[in-house]
């Protein structure tokens, strides 16, 4: 997509300090840093991102949660984050009002909440389009989705089984509410 990797550079998922690798990527001067990471090593590579000043956007992939606050703090500045759902998607509104509407509570655990759903629809196409319920017909029509319109995105399958240009959904940190709140939704 046009951007140029400068340094690359990983860890072991029981490491707890990245300064040795996030020098060498200040020394390499990016315009932003990139984690694609999860659990604690997320926050803590961001908070000590900051300490060696790599004062730059931070992106993390769909590792993010709030307990990230805990540990990073105000680090968290001008991060960002992908995600599959966000509760603040306006395309989202009419399910989360149906849940309500059902259940009488809120729907706290959205991000399951909507990708069971459009699973279920998911295998719903798969088996109309195998017109049949046989197991091996059904994966095979899985495998073979294409443009399908789910609730969250819209999806067509590759050849390795992974969804292809898939939305996504970019979060931004709040400093002020220590949470990462809803920027736009992307198409790759």
């Amino acid at each position: 997509y046009g951007g140029e990797i400068v340094a690359d550079e990983g860890h072991r998922a029981e490491d707890v300090d990245f300064r040795a690798q996030l020098t060498v990527i200040k020394q390499a001067n990016p315009d932003v840093l990139v984690i694609p990471t999860m659990g604690k090593c997320l926050p803590l590579a961001v908070k000590q991102a900051r300490e060696l000043d790599l004062n730059i956007e931070i992106v993390g992939g769909d590792g993010y949660g709030d307990f990230m606050w805990e540990i990073a703090g105000d680090a968290m500045k001008d991060t960002y984050w992908v995600s599959h759902v966000d509760k603040a998607d306006p395309a989202l509104a009419g399910f989360f009002k149906k849940y309500e509407e059902q259940t009488g509570t809120e729907c706290m655990e959205f991000m399951n909440a909507v990708m069971a759903y459009d699973s279920v629809y998911w295998v719903k196409d798969a088996m109309e389009r195998a017109g049949s319920d046989d197991p091996v017909k059904v994966r095979d029509a899985l495998e073979a989705t294409k443009d399908l319109k789910l609730m969250h995105a819209t999806l067509t399958m590759d050849e390795f089984h992974n969804p292809k240009d898939k939305d996504g959904i970019m979060l931004v940190s709040d400093i002020a509410g220590k949470k990462a709140v809803f920027f736009k939704k992307i198409k790759p």
